[in-house]
């Protein structure tokens, strides 16, 4: 087979729309789709395009060895804000969960891509030591609250994601601070 995989990066800058476009694929993708939505990305990795996105997008066409190197650089976090940020591997996990649970029967060669690119990043990530005396975004943003902010003062985190949870987790364990979280989602912020 000579099919390349199509990587299609929607620029979409405002979260709330990127969790709606996200959605909107993960749900509404005829075709085999794996959907990996960050803080930084909404991206899309199948045999084709998705329906109904945009034209204005980035795509890249990839052969197989091509795709599971790109995907592994991303899972990895040589593609992100910070290099090597630990909660992208997560995320792509948990978007290649959903992609399995979905359609891993149904589509294994795809799969496997998806599984050889995680394992890749994860040999790389051990191997280069990537991960050592590194921090992720959540961390750094409490440790500028840390050093911002009176340890007397109470702060309040508006939203609810992996981010905002980092930050909450970072705090509760390092400082007294009274922390309160905002969202829009009062089940999420519990």
């Amino acid at each position: 087979m000579n099919e390349a995989i199509t990587a299609c990066t929607l620029d979409i800058p405002e979260p709330r729309n990127r969790e709606k476009w996200a959605h909107y694929l993960r749900a509404d993708s005829g075709q085999a789709l794996l959907v990996l939505n960050t803080c930084q990305r909404l991206e899309t990795y199948g045999w084709g395009s998705p329906e109904g996105i945009p034209e204005t997008i980035d795509k890249h066409y990839l052969k197989e060895d091509e795709a599971v190197r790109y995907f592994a650089r991303i899972a990895a976090g040589l593609e992100s804000r910070i290099l090597g940020e630990l909660e992208i591997l997560g995320q792509v996990r948990q978007a290649y969960k959903e992609f399995h649970q979905k359609f891993g029967q149904q589509d294994a060669r795809l799969d496997r891509i998806f599984q050889r690119s995680i394992a890749l990043a994860r040999k790389a990530r051990r191997e280069s030591g990537i991960d050592q005396n590194l921090t992720g975004l959540a961390a750094l943003t409490a440790r500028r609250i840390i050093t911002s902010v009176p340890e007397s003062a109470s702060v309040t985190i508006v939203g609810s994601g992996s981010i905002a949870k980092g930050v909450a987790r970072y705090l509760g364990k390092r400082t007294k601070m009274p922390v309160q979280i905002s969202s829009r989602c009062p089940e999420n912020a519990m």
